[in-house]
């Protein structure tokens, strides 16, 4: 998919375009937020059932880096398969 099919071409398609972008804009900026706190969440919890584990700060560092690492590594090649193969809606009732 080129960049030229992304772009409106339209005095009409620009001011949807604009639309969009501002109404879905809002949303995602929360939506980033949540992501935010949910990865910080995870230092929260460490202060909290660290000691119960019996973990020990390097572990858990440990711990944390290799679960990031490997979002990292599953994250880009997924959205670069639904990029490329799309993804198919639901049936009502499965």
């Amino acid at each position: 998919m080129s960049n030229e099919a992304l772009i409106p071409v339209g005095a009409a398609e620009g001011a949807v375009f604009r639309r969009v972008v501002w109404r879905l804009m809002p949303f995602l900026f929360i939506c980033l937020v949540f992501n935010w706190l949910d990865r910080v969440a995870v230092s929260f919890a460490h202060l909290q059932f660290g000691a119960d584990l019996h973990i020990s700060d390097t572990a858990f560092g440990l711990s944390v880096g290799l679960f990031s690492a490997g979002y990292l590594l599953c994250e880009i090649p997924s959205n670069l398969v639904m990029e490329r193969w799309g993804h198919e809606e639901p049936s009502p009732g499965s």
